[in-house]
């Protein structure tokens, strides 16, 4: 089974959804449509349209509280609201790193997932009901 989550604006009480070029060819789909939490509550979805990145995401972050936030941390914050502002020029490779200061990564990023078969489906059905041991 292979599921979808985005996190898309409403415009108009309608929502678009774009599906994935590896999506599996059907010609029906199960669509369950929630109200999202707030933005400061969830990491928002790398697959997010364009225009809800300018429209959502982009102005809580511009408009972060910065109190909390260490020296370096505003520094940080200042670097990549900058970016952000100025975007990038025509033709101009991806900066890495603009987050650097703001996210930490734990030390074990990459280590296996305590119940990697279960995250890869390997013991469930193709419903996704669990299988015996």
């Amino acid at each position: 089974m292979q599921a979808v989550r985005q996190i898309k604006a409403v415009k108009n009480r309608q929502v678009v959804v774009q599906l994935p070029e590896d999506f599996p060819l059907t010609d029906r789909v199960e669509v369950i449509i929630l109200p999202a939490p707030s933005l400061e509550s969830e990491i928002v979805s790398a697959q997010q349209e364009p225009e809800e990145l300018e429209t959502l995401v982009i102005p809580n972050f511009l408009a972060m509280d910065l109190a909390q936030f260490t020296s370096d941390q505003r520094q940080a914050y200042e670097r990549l609201r900058k970016a952000i502002q100025t975007g990038p020029r025509p033709n101009e490779p991806r900066t890495l790193g603009l987050f650097e200061g703001l996210i930490q990564i734990t030390e074990d990023f990459d280590a296996p997932l305590t119940d990697e078969d279960l995250f890869w489906g390997n013991s469930t059905d193709e419903s996704g009901i669990s299988l015996e041991p």
